[in-house]
């Protein structure tokens, strides 16, 4: 009698949930007109409905315009207008798909210069290999990664031995130069020289040319110091820069004073000879020259030498921008797309606060890279917040460092390519990543995927710190050059100045430069680099 008790109960419970009256979720409101409308347009491929939407204004609009440019029922040159109107209003939204469309639309030479902007993938390289018979501007991108199809392809001689010379073939870029005596001929005759190490050729091309760098460059490899400097000293702000380096040995007050010029200057080494002069008149004792310099001396680079941070005037959060009623209604709708796409038109539209107010929408809905250029606060945004945060405490990590490095890596671009192959929000090469996956038992993890990129980031900062006893500086530029690299410079200049200042390349210096103010501001920020708008909290994204 208990189990047929427990029957007759169970069977009312199920009675209850299927017959008991529910209360009903409201459905969503209807799309707004020019989205109803659209969404019938192109159900029925309705072409006439979709050129009147495509005169309007928005992300209705785009898209009405890229499906007609797409039409193969209508004239080419209308097909083009219509993806021209596409292009104005989402400034490119998707540039691997508008290759293909311009390709398609027989527009050689601006697809290639699309797909340029998409190298090195492997899409990208194809299409540039496709349409080099046909379009110079494809045979001009594929130099620095296909040349040995520009030289199979091209008929120009200047960008066959451009080729040769990208291939190490000097000996036959200076045949393909031969008779050639335009500048551009000479400029290359005397790369394929210096390349086969006959110097004093080169040196007397450049002399012909004009170009006292590169002739600064030529006499110092001849080992005539002397006028090595006097050349660079006529080769202004770069050369100044590449003098004083040789004039520490020979005369360094000269070398400082050299420094100071160039910090003067509205110039890229500025910062670089400001540093420079500071470290060296400290160690001279010269206190007056020390004061210059560090009166001088700004950015990353005065970060590192222990200047305060420069005052922080961040914009008030912005009210919510008009419009984005309609960015709710797409949400609700499972079109997160289109509210995505809404927002950017709106975007690029707007100036001030509604630029800012539209760009915490894009933030919110996934898009930080695009939402950073209405600078402010979200020039300094901390997207992917979670991950971030997990990873920084797994590896004992400051957040503030990871994202500085994110965003001088990547601006915040999960999808983000170099032109050498690094991928993702903290741009891994493919060698590093494997490595990574292998230590830490992520096999098959994707480099776009932004926790598992943060997760990376911190693991290998970790490691360089770890490797270079704490050190921050040297960590963050090994993780731009390589830790080996970081290594063999502190060989050969073991002060760290010393290793800043001579170390093989620029960039790693520089990039230390913009990671550090990164840094320093977003330690700054604390808690307020988290703060966001309150109409945000009415946005709901779909699951």
């Amino acid at each position: 009698m208990r189990w047929v008790g427990l029957g007759v109960l169970l069977l009312l419970a199920v009675l209850v949930f299927f017959f008991a009256p529910r209360k009903k979720t409201p459905a969503p409101p209807a799309l707004p007109a020019p989205y109803d409308r659209l969404e019938r347009a192109l159900e029925a491929r309705d072409l006439a409905a979709l050129k009147e939407i495509a005169q309007g204004e928005g992300y209705a609009a785009a898209l009405a315009a890229w499906r007609l440019s797409g039409e193969r029922a209508l004239a080419l040159d209308a097909r083009r207008a219509y993806l021209a109107r596409w292009r104005a209003l989402t400034h490119d939204e998707d540039p691997a798909a508008l290759a293909r469309r311009l390709e398609e639309l027989r527009q050689a030479d601006e697809a290639a210069r699309v797909w340029r902007r998409l190298l090195p993938q492997k899409e990208a390289r194809a299409a540039l290999i496709r349409l080099a018979r046909q379009s110079r501007a494809a045979r001009e991108a594929l130099l620095a990664v296909a040349p040995e199809v520009v030289l199979k392809t091209a008929r120009d001689p200047l960008l066959k031995a451009r080729a040769a010379l990208r291939l190490g073939e000097a000996e036959k870029a200076l045949r393909l130069l031969d008779g050639r005596d335009g500048g551009t001929a000479l400029t290359l005759r005397a790369e394929a020289l210096k390349k086969l190490g006959r110097y004093r050729e080169a040196l007397a091309l450049y002399r012909k040319l004009g170009d006292a760098y590169d002739e600064g460059e030529l006499l110092r490899l001849l080992g005539a110091s002397e006028r090595a400097i006097r050349a660079f000293l006529r080769a202004g702000d770069r050369g100044a820069f590449r003098a004083a380096g040789l004039l520490e040995k020979k005369d360094l007050g000269r070398a400082i004073r050299l420094y100071l010029w160039v910090a003067g200057e509205k110039s890229p080494y500025a910062d670089d000879a400001a540093l420079r002069a500071w470290v060296l008149a400290r160690r001279k004792g010269e206190a007056d020259l020390a004061k210059q310099a560090w009166a001088r001396l700004d950015g990353g680079l005065g970060l590192l030498a222990g200047k305060p941070l420069f005052p922080l005037t961040l914009p008030p959060l912005p009210s919510a921008p008009e419009g984005l009623d309609l960015i709710k209604i797409l949400l609700r709708h499972d079109r997160e797309d289109w509210a995505r796409g809404e927002a950017r038109v709106r975007f690029f539209a707007s100036q001030g606060e509604e630029k800012r107010a539209w760009g915490w929408v894009l933030f919110f809905l996934g898009d930080p890279h695009t939402a950073a250029r209405a600078g402010g606060r979200l020039s300094w945004g901390t997207p992917y917040r979670k991950a971030v945060l997990a990873a920084g405490r797994r590896f004992g990590l400051e957040p503030a460092l990871l994202f500085a490095v994110m965003r001088v890596e990547s601006a915040f671009d999960a999808n983000a390519i170099s032109p050498t192959g690094a991928k993702g929000l903290f741009q891994f090469t493919d060698a590093t990543w494997q490595m990574l996956a292998r230590q830490l038992g992520e096999a098959g993890a994707d480099p776009f995927d932004p926790q598992k990129s943060a997760l990376f980031a911190a693991a290998y900062l970790r490691q360089l710190l770890d490797a270079f006893d704490g050190d921050l500086r040297l960590a963050v530029v090994a993780y731009n050059g390589g830790p080996g690299y970081v290594r063999r410079a502190l060989q050969a200049y073991p002060d760290f100045w010393d290793f800043l200042r001579f170390q093989p390349r620029d960039e790693p210096r520089a990039y230390l430069a913009k990671v550090w103010q990164a840094y320093a501001v977003y330690r700054a920020l604390g808690e307020a680099a988290f703060r966001r708008p309150a109409f945000l909290e009415g946005l709901a994204r779909p699951r």
